[in-house]
Order: C-alpha cells, then structure tokens, then sequence
C-alpha cells in the first residue's frame, strides 16, 4: 500500500532552511530535539485531520500549516543530534525542492521512519507497542493517561494496517459509529492522526491525548489491500480490527 502520509512517519522535517546541521558549531541539544519532534508531529497531525477523503491535504492547507511547522523545524534543526543528520538531509531536500511532491517520496518516508527508530529508542517518549494482524490491534491498553503516547505500530498480518486513534464525542458504541455514513461518523469523533504500515513493516505515531474520556483506535483500510494494490473489501474495523479504551487525567 504506498503510503501518501510519509511525512506523518518523519521526526523532522526540513524546507527552505539554512543547512545548520553542516555547521559544527551548532550544539546538538537531545532534550530540546525531542521535545520539538514530538510539536511537529502533532502540527502534522492536525494538517492531515482535514485531508480531503483520498488523504492528501489541499494546496491551501498545506500552504497554511507550513509557517507554524517550518517554525518547529527551524527549531529541530538546531537540535538535531548527529545520529540522525544524515537522514535530516535528505527529508531537507526533497521538501526544500518540492513540498507537496515530497509528501509522497518513498525516500522521505525511508529517513523518517529512521528518525523516528532514533526518538523512540532514545527520547525516553511515552511509547505503547501494538501489533496489527488480521482484524485485530493487539497491544492497545485498557487505559491511558492523558498527555502525549508515541505508538510503535508493527504489522504482523498479509494485508496493510494502520492505527486510527480518535476521541469519540458522543454516547455511541464504536459498533453504532461504525455502522454510520463516513460523514455523520466524523461529527460524532475527533480524529487524533493515523499512522500504517506494510506487511513485516513497523511505523510510529504520535498521539495527544487531551480530554479524559473514551477513544477508539481502529484501521480504516479496505479488506484485501496490500503493498501493490488498493482492496476493495469493507475497511478492517468492520470486521472487528478496533479497540475502546479509556483516558483519564
């Protein structure tokens, strides 16, 4: 399944920026880096939130998220420790070169998700494991803790999964939410972020879990989807790939 969410999957992002991390007087700061991974993650959070159905944002959200995101990066950029410069560069170029096409480079998707191997291994994040199989997210807690939870997300099945985390707003039972029109669904949720992977493959995200409640984390992706081909069965959490938790302060 190829992944038009690769930036969702980078620890860093990078566009139009000085190149600091050649400059060895700039002192890599772990702490500050970590911290702001985390900020640009949410902020791309939010930008995918209002992505149209194919799951690409517009030109125009794109061009409204950058300033507050490119603002975080300049500040990552600084912190940067040299484990992961190599992998800063090339996300760096492809956005310096093409923002929106860079949205969908394999490659930028390659170097985040090294980035991302390096911030849950060393940035001491809340990170929760859960495994996604055929229809089932195994790992997913019974409750959680409001605040920030980095998910490691492994894909132990032969189709492509993702993990779907959203706060619902109502009284419904995630079978009543699911049995809605997409539409009326999405007034009923807030949607949190998503991140997927392939067969064999693992991918991180970033979740923030603001208000105590019950939320839900699904995968929206159609029965039979692989790597190389979009399904067209009905999305996984039809057939039982969710799981209700609850959040609390």
């Amino acid at each position: 399944m190829k992944r038009t969410r690769a930036l969702l999957v980078s620890g860093c992002l990078v566009a139009g920026l000085p190149l600091a991390w050649s400059n060895p007087a700039v002192a890599a700061d772990k702490k500050a880096f970590c911290a702001t991974n985390v900020k640009i993650n949410l902020q791309l959070n939010r930008l995918f939130a209002t992505a149209t159905a194919a799951g690409q944002p517009s030109p125009a959200q794109i061009q409204q998220a950058s300033g507050p995101i490119l603002t975080l990066v300049d500040q990552a950029v600084t912190s940067a420790p040299a484990a992961i410069v190599g992998q800063e560069t090339i996300i760096a170029n492809a956005l310096h070169a093409n923002f929106q096409a860079a949205l969908n480079d394999s490659a930028v998707s390659d170097a985040g998700s090294k980035i991302d191997t390096y911030a849950v291994k060393n940035c001491g994040y809340h990170v929760i494991n859960v495994t996604g199989v055929e229809y089932a997210l195994k790992g997913v807690p019974k409750t959680l803790k409001t605040g920030v939870v980095v998910v490691s997300f492994k894909n132990a099945g032969s189709e492509s999964h993702e993990i779907r985390i959203a706060r619902i707003k109502t009284s419904d039972s995630v079978k009543a939410l699911l049995a809605l029109p997409q539409g009326q669904a999405r007034t009923r949720v807030e949607n949190l972020g998503v991140t997927g992977s392939d067969p064999g493959q693992t991918s991180v995200g970033y979740f923030q879990l603001n208000a105590p409640g019950r939320y839900v984390a699904l995968c929206l992706v159609p029965k039979g989807t692989t790597s190389s081909s979009q399904g067209s069965g009905p999305p996984h959490a039809q057939l039982g790939m969710h799981s209700e938790f609850t959040v609390t302060k």
